[in-house]
């Protein structure tokens, strides 16, 4: 269908999952993906028990509240 100007949403059992936006999409709920996330056109990505940044430049890992901590952690297995 087309919807010339305007988004496009998928839905499911009744409930909006995937619209397309003017800046890209916006999915509700959890987005199950299989292989990886590429992140900008400088090969950052993410992928399962993976986050690569681009080998050029600064890396970082924002939270977006000042004086809160990240927590990184180790998990053993089961």
């Amino acid at each position: 269908m087309t919807n010339q100007g305007g988004g496009v949403l998928l839905y499911y059992n009744g409930s909006s999952k995937l619209t397309t936006t003017n800046t890209g999409i916006s999915v509700t709920g959890n987005a199950d993906i299989s292989s990886e996330v590429q992140v900008g056109g400088a090969g950052s990505k993410f992928a399962e028990n993976n986050l690569r940044f681009n080998s050029a430049g600064a890396a970082y890992i924002d939270h977006a509240i000042t004086s809160q901590d990240i927590n990184f952690r180790v998990s053993k297995l089961r």
